[in-house]
């Protein structure tokens, strides 16, 4: 994202659940991190990721196949 500002990257399952939270701090602008997403609890199915800072947001469909 472009801002600085709290940042939250949320995993969320088809019926628009919170299953994990990944990432949920204050983030400067232009700052890079890394997050590993272990899903072998999860049961097959599609998931979102969405990302969010500030006033912007961005949504990715994940489809978890076994």
């Amino acid at each position: 994202m472009t801002e600085a500002g709290y940042t939250t990257l949320r995993i969320y399952n088809i019926l628009g659940q919170v299953t994990a939270t990944l990432f949920n701090q204050i983030t400067s602008a232009g700052e890079s991190h890394e997050v590993t997403f272990d899903a072998s609890s999860f049961p097959f199915g599609t998931y979102f990721a969405r990302l969010e800072s500030g006033n912007q947001a961005a949504v990715k469909r994940m489809v978890l196949a076994k």
